[in-house]
């Protein structure tokens, strides 16, 4: 032992080594981790060096990648779409009948009278979170029904660290009186509104559930045209935010990607995720 040199990350428990990297403050909430914490096996000191600067390269990089406004932009929605995905095939595993949230209440989707009005209303809400920072809703929601529940005598939530949304910031001081209940604290970073690569997504999502594969147009002619004009509007608006696929930036994004598959951010998230120390902020 006391030939090796100290290297950067490179930890040593019981004779074990492992590679241990604290994740920047700013990031953990979006990478789901505290910090990366990865063993390295039943290996010797130089295989275990050279695992560990590997492990820090690919940080290095994904880290200077977070930086830059267009890169997080990138990895949150390549995260959130992978969070996304595993959601969509946990409902579909559970069964059940397909819920849409009408304000705060709950209803079954086959209920709402006039679907493609909601799917307007939904993209007016949208676009609210495009132009602004703003909580997402269902996070608010589940906050509320928390503390509602620590006050009729349920556990307490304690010290909770969140992005200072507006309506975050609200109910902190809403409940300023309930500190035994619930500490509010929040984090030092501004929060973000919404990437245009984020809006997309939701905005194509939006559009796949009220008009997607098995949508059937009203009989009624007035409620029809309706429906025809809901329908357009937010095809415009994907149409209007959808990458030009034979743009310079594109073109170069996929020559660069070409060599670099194994890079995916989302990929590098569901890797160490596990090994983290922390949830989500």
């Amino acid at each position: 032992m006391a030939a090796e040199k100290k290297v950067k990350y490179l930890k040593i428990d019981r004779g074990r080594y492992y590679y241990q990297r604290r994740v920047p403050d700013q990031f953990r909430s979006l990478l789901g981790i505290s910090k990366w914490q990865m063993p390295c096996g039943d290996v010797s000191y130089a295989k275990a060096v050279q695992l560990v600067v590997n492990w820090a390269e690919e940080h290095d990089d994904l880290l200077a990648k977070l930086k830059s406004p267009e890169g997080y932009d990138t990895i949150e929605a390549d995260v959130l779409r992978t969070e996304d995905t595993q959601h969509r095939t946990h409902m579909e595993s559970l069964g059940g009948t397909a819920m849409y949230l009408d304000g705060e209440d709950l209803v079954p989707f086959d209920d709402i009278a006039k679907p493609w009005q909601a799917a307007l209303q939904e993209v007016s809400e949208l676009d609210a979170y495009h132009t602004r920072p703003k909580a997402p809703v269902h996070e608010v929601l589940q906050l509320k029904a928390k503390i509602a529940h620590a006050k009729r005598g349920g556990p307490r939530l304690g010290k909770i660290r969140l992005s200072p949304y507006p309506e975050f910031i609200e109910l902190a001081q809403v409940h300023m009186l309930d500190n035994e209940i619930v500490d509010f604290e929040f984090t030092p970073h501004p929060a973000r509104p919404m990437s245009d690569e984020r809006y997309l997504d939701l905005l194509t999502d939006i559009y796949n559930q009220f008009f997607g594969e098995g949508s059937i147009p009203p009989s009624d002619p007035d409620d029809r045209d309706e429906y025809t004009f809901a329908k357009k509007r937010i095809e415009r608006k994907i149409s209007s935010v959808t990458p030009d696929p034979d743009s310079i930036t594109a073109v170069l994004e996929k020559y660069l990607q070409r060599d670099k598959q194994d890079e995916n951010p989302a990929s590098i998230r569901m890797r160490t995720r596990g090994l983290g120390v922390a949830g989500r902020a």
